[in-house]
C-alpha cells in the first residue's frame, strides 16, 4: 500500500505545475493563514501564540553539526520559513523574505534540571528557524526546532 501511494503522489507531483513567482517581483499578497498570524502578533505582540512546538526525545549521540546543516538547507530552500510581515507606511502587511543563511541553535541544560515543566508554550520557542536542544553529560537528549 505504501509503494502505491508513493505512487499516485511522484505522478501527482510530476503533473503539478510549480507555482510561479510575481513577474515584476512585487511581493505577493498575503494569504489569509498569513493573515491571521500577522493580526495575532499585533494583537498580542510576541507571545508567539501561534507557534508549534514538539519536544523531541533522541536516544543516542546526535551530530550537531549535521542537524544545524539540515536546517539551514531546509530554510534556504523554502522561502516560506524565512518571510516575515511587516507593515508598509498605511498600515497593511506585506511579506519581506529574508535572504537564507545558517540557523543558530543555543544549547541549553537538560530539562530534568528545569523547575518541573517545560517552558511555557506562549514563550516558547522564541522565533521561527530558531531551534532549542538539550544536554546532559555532552549527549544530546531532546531538540525542539
Amino acid at each position: 500500500m505504501t509503494s502505491a501511494l508513493a505512487q499516485r503522489w511522484r505522478a501527482a507531483g510530476a503533473a503539478s505545475p510549480a507555482i510561479a513567482r510575481c513577474a515584476d517581483g512585487s511581493p505577493p499578497p498575503l494569504s489569509y493563514a498569513q493573515e491571521r498570524m500577522w493580526f495575532l502578533e499585533q494583537y498580542a505582540p510576541g507571545t508567539a501564540t501561534y507557534h508549534m512546538w514538539l519536544p523531541l526525545r533522541i536516544a543516542g549521540p546526535l551530530d550537531e553539526d549535521a542537524l544545524e546543516a539540515a536546517l539551514a538547507a531546509l530554510v534556504a530552500r523554502h522561502e516560506s520559513l524565512r518571510m516575515r510581515f511587516p507593515a508598509t507606511v498605511d498600515g497593511k502587511p506585506t511579506v519581506e523574505v529574508a535572504t537564507p543563511g545558517p540557523v543558530p541553535l543555543t544549547r541549553l541544560d537538560s530539562p530534568t534540571r528545569w523547575p518541573g515543566r517545560w517552558p511555557s508554550r506562549s514563550t516558547w520557542p522564541p522565533g521561527r528557524s530558531s531551534g532549542r536542544r538539550w544536554s546532559r553529560s555532552g549527549r544530546t537528549t531532546g531538540c525542539c526546532a
